[in-house]
């Protein structure tokens, strides 16, 4: 059985990204707690945090043949710029599926984790994420 709360508290729950004005990442921190933190006028801050699905919910979704999720853990993208927070664009999840999460256990998952938020941001900022109405991002398709 997967504990995606000791995923999230080994990992930390929050990821920020520092992106240049050439929307490359230049600077990664990462915290359990939520921060306050300054940006320079050229700079993008992504935060991503990760979360969990309902459990009742990812188990009414496993029988649905209409899927709304992609695994049990995801990563929530939210860019903010100088002026605060900018509008979050329609499919702003990725999701990490089951499968996946299995994979990664048996090894030091915590750096696995790190390389998927830092693609996840990347993917985010260059417009890489399936915008499509009932697309669903998983880590492995990116």
């Amino acid at each position: 059985m997967i504990n995606l709360k000791e995923i999230i508290k080994n990992c930390n729950k929050y990821h920020y990204i520092y992106i240049n004005k050439q929307n490359k990442v230049y600077k990664y921190k990462s915290f359990s707690e939520k921060q306050t933190i300054s940006i320079k006028n050229n700079e993008k801050l992504v935060l991503i945090k990760l979360k969990t699905i309902l459990k009742k919910l990812y188990y009414k979704e496993k029988k649905s043949p209409i899927k709304a999720s992609g695994g049990p853990l995801y990563a929530e993208v939210s860019v903010y710029n100088i002026n605060g927070k900018e509008e979050s664009k329609f499919k702003n999840k990725v999701y990490f599926p089951k499968k996946y999460l299995q994979d990664i256990l048996n090894n030091d998952y915590c750096k696995y984790i790190k390389k998927d938020i830092l693609q996840i941001g990347d993917a985010y900022i260059n417009d890489k994420l399936n915008q499509g109405l009932i697309s669903i991002n998983k880590i492995t398709d990116l």
